[in-house]
C-alpha cells in the first residue's frame, strides 16, 4: 500500500489500505486514515468521508482522529453538505493549529458558511486562514472575507476590507483584484477621486495583471466624465 501511494497509484493504494484495515489489528486506524487520504486526493469524497468517519467512530482516542475530523469537514464541504460541515466545526477545529490540513478545514467551513449565507461565521473562518495560512491561500481567504463583508456589511466596510488584501498580502493577482473591487465600489459610492487612485495603483504596481487593462479603461471613463462636466 505504501509503495503504491509513493508511486501515486492512489486507487490501488486505497484498496490495499482498506484491505489492511478490514484485517483489524494495531494498524487499523492508520490504514483507514491513509485509505481516506488516497480517496480524498482522488476527489472521491464520499468514500473518503466514510473512511474518516469510521476511524473517528472506532478510534476516537487515536492520534489520527483529530486529523480525520479535519478531513471530514473538508469532504463534507466539497460534497455540498454545508450544514453538516458548519455544525461540526466547533467540535473539531482548533484555533491554534496551523498545519495545512487544519487550514484546509477552516477554509472548507468558511466556504460552507458562505454558501449558507452565515456570513459572520464565514468571515471569521476566512480571517483565520488569512492570518495563519500560506501566502497564496492567505490572500485568497482575505479576499473571500471581503466579498462576504460586502454582502453582510455593505460597500463602505467592503472597501476597507478589500484594501487590506493589498496591505497585508504581497500576492499580485489577489492584490490587483482587491484594488479593482475597491475601485468599483468607490465609483458606486460616487467617490471618483478615490476610485482613480485605486485604478492608478493597479496600473503602476501590477502592469502585467489582467486587471491593469480594466483599470486603464476605468481611468479613461472617469477622465471623459470630467471633461463632459
Amino acid at each position: 500500500a505504501w509503495a503504491s501511494m509513493k508511486q501515486k497509484r492512489l486507487s490501488e493504494a486505497a484498496e490495499r489500505f482498506e484491505k489492511a484495515a478490514r484485517a483489524g489489528g494495531a494498524l487499523e486506524a492508520e490504514s483507514l486514515f491513509q485509505a481516506g487520504v488516497c480517496r480524498f486526493d482522488q476527489e472521491e469524497f464520499e468514500p473518503a468521508l466514510r473512511l474518516f468517519q469510521e476511524l473517528r467512530k472506532k478510534h476516537s482516542r487515536h492520534e489520527l482522529a483529530v486529523q480525520a475530523g479535519q478531513r471530514t469537514l473538508s469532504a463534507l464541504s466539497r460534497l455540498g453538505r454545508h450544514e453538516e460541515a458548519v455544525r461540526g466545526a466547533n467540535a473539531i477545529l482548533d484555533a491554534q493549529a496551523q498545519d495545512a490540513w487544519s487550514l484546509d478545514a477552516w477554509a472548507a467551513v468558511a466556504d460552507s458558511a458562505r454558501a449558507l449565507k452565515i456570513y459572520g461565521t464565514a468571515i471569521r473562518a476566512y480571517r483565520h486562514v488569512a492570518e495563519k495560512g500560506a501566502r497564496l491561500d492567505a490572500a485568497r481567504a482575505r479576499f473571500s472575507a471581503a466579498e462576504c463583508i460586502l454582502v453582510d456589511q455593505g460597500q463602505e466596510a467592503a472597501v476597507d476590507a478589500f484594501l487590506k488584501v493589498s496591505i497585508f498580502h504581497d500576492v499580485d493577482i489577489w492584490s490587483a483584484k482587491a484594488l479593482a473591487r475597491a475601485g468599483e465600489l468607490l465609483e458606486e459610492l460616487n467617490r471618483p477621486a478615490e476610485a482613480k487612485k485605486m485604478w492608478r495603483d493597479i496600473v503602476n504596481r501590477y502592469p502585467n495583471e489582467a486587471t491593469a487593462k480594466i483599470a486603464q479603461r476605468h481611468l479613461q471613463t472617469l477622465a471623459n466624465r470630467e471633461k463632459s462636466k
